[in-house]
């Protein structure tokens, strides 16, 4: 399912703060595989550091200096027949305040419930236990790109036969709907300080199969998840 808000890409620095509106509401914005490491958003002090690769002569004085180390080997065994000089790491250390930056587009939340288990170590997913000891599994993600801003919601169910139409909209629709109303609530209001929101968004749902077939979601069901925001 992808709703879609609007046709206009945000800025960097408008998803920077973005991000932070998010957090601020309980809902983080986080990259696949990003492991039990919460990144915290904002305006805050950010500290990087570079490494330069340096010579130095018997004065101690810096006469050349790369970014790479091999590249002050080869100046190194050049000047050292003819000087006494070394080569040293220097290490770089820079701190500016800055909106820190999103590495993914993952949504999910930090809390943990009975109803789901968020996949926090490996690819930032919702995890509903499902029938037979199968689960349902959900990805959130906030698309912003030249076609503009869009809510992507992809939800997953292996199951071993064939099933009837009423238990895959149970399974896929109804399952993490709570979840999908709270996440459109907060990307919604939290969106609107950037973007003119329709008060209707544009919703394309549809169903896929392993077969391959594809089959278009019901209008009840796109009725559902837009009601679902307001619950």
């Amino acid at each position: 399912m992808t709703i879609k808000y609007n046709d206009e890409e945000l800025t960097d620095m408008e998803r920077r703060q973005l991000a932070h509106d998010l957090q601020v509401e309980g809902l983080n914005m986080i990259d696949w595989g990003y492991g039990d490491q919460k990144i915290q958003f904002g305006f805050l002090p950010i500290t990087t550091t570079k490494t330069r690769h340096v010579i130095k002569n018997s004065r101690g004085k810096i006469i050349y200096s790369n970014a790479y180390r091999h590249n002050t080997a080869e100046v190194h065994n050049q000047i050292k027949e003819f000087y006494k000089v070394t080569r040293e790491e220097l290490n770089e250390v820079t701190t500016v305040e800055e909106w820190v930056k999103p590495k993914g587009n993952r949504l999910i939340f930090d809390e943990v419930t009975h109803r789901y288990e968020p996949s926090h170590g490996y690819d930032g997913q919702f995890i509903y236990p499902a029938l037979n000891d199968t689960n349902v599994y959900m990805t959130v993600k906030l698309l912003n790109n030249y076609g503009g801003v869009s809510l992507s919601i992809k939800t997953v169910w292996a199951t071993d036969k064939i099933q009837r139409s009423e238990v895959i909209k149970d399974m896929l629709v109804e399952l993490p709907l709570q979840e999908v109303g709270k996440i459109q609530n907060i990307v919604e209001s939290c969106l609107s300080e950037y973007r003119t929101i329709p008060e209707h968004p544009v919703v394309d749902c549809h169903f896929d199969a392993k077969t391959e077939t594809r089959s278009e979601c019901s209008p009840d069901i796109i009725k559902l998840v837009r009601e679902a925001r307001n619950q």
